[in-house]
């Protein structure tokens, strides 16, 4: 059966219309959950993930390469201010709250995976090392609350915007990030925007690829092949503008050594030397705080408990093994 929405497909669970459902969100999660006994709650996080990242665009490129129509937020050219950003958002709280614990907030861009360097672990919330970041970095707090300092010659605050779609789970963790970061003098601004204009592409005046965002946040993910995307995310090649509008680099990052370490990974077919080159991609974006990792994505099924299904995978997701389905 065709269903129109997820609270349908819930509604036709509770009146045993349907055996199951393979496509609730994470924000169904808590609500599907407290149906057991009689409809089973199936959670599997998988390699895509939801991350936060910095507009780091600049229209002076480096060394010829990678410019974009314009430049990012100045401070966030700062590493410990990255840093300090990452460390001030808690996000293993909204992780227990919102998504009810049933995924993990993972350290780099392959999560759940066999590619993924096990040697990173994610920072943990804290805001009293953030602020003594900001404070290293010059940014002092003001009467209003907010951080100030000098930031390329001009007196900045640590207040900007943050794009998203306007789903509500990103609005209801966008709320939890704002009231973390304010506790550190940062005032980050959500703007919520209908997916098909968030993610739009340069011609249409997408907010990403034009650099019209200071902050942002989205879903992706890289695989089955370990590098399925990231050339296009990371490389100097791949920055979009107006000279180059198909662009995929939504960071509008720049870094030579970065397309260096992303080269070495396909220099070779060998799975064992890829994986050590993937380590080094993984360590450098973690030290260099790129991107806030805040959960890995997950599928979410809800089944009526006569319904016994085989293991459910994330790749493979719920029709792999049918045959060996069951009825009680």
């Amino acid at each position: 059966k065709f269903v129109p929405t997820p609270e349908t497909a819930l509604a036709a669970l509770e009146t045993g219309d349907i055996d199951w459902y393979p496509d609730f969100s994470e924000s169904d999660i808590e609500t599907v959950g407290a149906l057991e006994p009689a409809i089973h709650l199936q959670v599997v996080p998988g390699a895509d993930f939801e991350h936060y990242f910095f507009n780091l665009g600049t229209k002076a490129g480096v060394d010829g390469k990678g410019a974009a129509d314009q430049d990012g937020f100045c401070p966030f050219k700062d590493v410990n201010v990255r840093k300090a950003i990452t460390l001030g958002i808690n996000r293993q709280a909204f992780v227990d709250s919102l998504l009810a614990g049933k995924t993990t907030v993972p350290a780099t861009q392959w999560p759940n995976s066999a590619w993924s360097n096990g040697s990173l672990t994610p920072d943990a919330y804290d805001a009293e090392a953030a602020a003594a970041l900001l404070e290293e970095a010059g940014y002092v707090l003001g009467d209003d609350g907010i951080r100030h300092g000098d930031c390329n010659g001009e007196d900045t605050k640590l207040s900007f915007t943050f794009d998203t779609t306007d789903k509500q789970l990103r609005v209801d963790i966008a709320l939890a990030v704002q009231s973390d970061l304010a506790k550190i003098g940062v005032e980050f601004k959500p703007n919520h925007t209908p997916g098909g204009t968030f993610f739009a592409g340069y011609t249409d005046g997408g907010i990403m690829p034009t650099g019209n965002y200071q902050m942002a946040g989205y879903t992706t993910g890289f695989y089955p092949d370990p590098m399925t995307g990231v050339f296009d995310s990371y490389s100097c090649a791949t920055v979009p503008s107006e000279a180059s509008p198909a662009g995929a680099n939504n960071y509008l990052i720049c870094d030579p050594a970065l397309d260096e370490l992303l080269a070495a990974v396909n220099a070779t077919a060998d799975p064992a030397a890829r994986k050590v080159a993937l380590d080094a991609v993984q360590k450098y974006i973690f030290d260099q705080y790129y991107v806030i990792m805040m959960y890995a994505r997950a599928n979410v099924y809800g089944y009526v408990d006569r319904f016994v299904p085989g293991p459910f995978g994330f790749y493979s997701n719920m029709n792999w093994n049918a045959e060996v389905w069951d009825v009680k």
